[in-house]
């Protein structure tokens, strides 16, 4: 989880090299987009369910 955050905050080339940080620019872009929220939404109700699916029968 910290390798995939600190990754976050940087340009990385299509060869995979890690170019220069980014900041939060890419994260203010994102959220601008007019679909961010809808995708937002499924993916919170996706997570709800799989883990309700799995986790509930387990117990």
């Amino acid at each position: 989880m910290v390798e995939m955050l600190q990754t976050s905050f940087l340009r990385i080339s299509t060869s995979g090299f890690a170019r220069s940080r980014a900041g939060l620019d890419k994260d203010s872009k994102l959220v601008d987009q007019p679909d961010f929220l809808s995708v937002l939404g499924w993916t919170v109700v996706w997570t709800t369910t799989l883990v309700t699916v799995t986790v509930v029968p387990s117990t």
